[in-house]
Formats: C-alpha cells, structure tokens, sequence
C-alpha cells in the first residue's frame, strides 16, 4: 500500500503522485488509484472483525457498480466468520451498501441462513440434485 500521496491539478485532470513504501513513485489519476486500492482489497485476506466495517465503507466510497457488487459478493462470502452478534449490524450495512444490488444481498442472506439450517434456497440439502432443475442445490 502507498506511503504517501499528493495530488496536483493541471487544465485536463487531477493526478495523484503515489509514493510506495519502497521510495517508487507512480502518478495516476484518482480513479486509478481507486480501481487499484479496490483490486487490493479484492485480493487480500479480510479479517472477520473488519467485515462489518467494510461494508459500511463501501456504501461511502465513489465505486461503480461492478466494484460494489465484487465487494459485496467478497462480504457475501466470508458472512459465516461473522460472531452472531454482529449479524443484524452486518446484514444492515449490506443492504445500506448495495447501491442497485438488492437481489445479490437478498440471495447472499437467504442462502448464509439457509445453510445454518442444513437445507439451501431449493430446499433440498446441499449438494443434492434437485428434481425439477437438473442442478446441484448450493
């Protein structure tokens, strides 16, 4: 991660002068370095305690709408790490977040409860074929 950025203004746009830890200087514009912090946070491991946390910054971040439903599907995915208690916190902040992505965020919650009870949104155990579909239920 960067170790320093400043910004100038020339007559076109506005670039960043982003100073890595190693002393390498790269200028980008602002969606740019967006784009790449959003890249980062993709591949890098999410602490369990920080879930919450990340979904409210997505809601009060600039993204574009693949950028949001990425993060959110990453949040999605790592529900299950989340201490009970916080879930209600977590499942608010989702929909708060979902900028347009409703039906992921609803599909995401249903399934994460579903499979607490052992059965998925097919209603057939997971890994089960289901008759009417062909598919395997997740």
């Amino acid at each position: 991660m960067p170790h320093k950025v400043s910004s100038h203004n020339d007559s076109l746009n506005t670039h960043s002068v982003v100073t890595w830890t190693e002393g390498q200087e790269l200028q980008m514009s602002g969606r740019e370095y967006r784009d790449h912090v959003v890249t980062q946070l993709l591949h890098i491991p999410w602490a369990k305690a920080l879930l919450t946390r990340m979904a409210s910054i997505i809601r009060e971040l600039s993204l574009d709408l693949t950028q949001v439903e990425d993060l959110l599907k990453k949040l999605l995915v790592h529900m299950e790490e989340v201490e009970p208690q916080a879930l209600l916190f977590l499942v608010y902040q989702l929909f708060l977040a979902s900028h347009g992505h409703k039906r992921i965020v609803v599909t995401g919650i249903m399934s994460f409860f579903s499979k607490l009870q052992g059965w998925t949104l097919c209603g057939l155990p997971p890994g089960k074929k289901s008759p009417q579909t062909g598919r395997i239920c997740l």
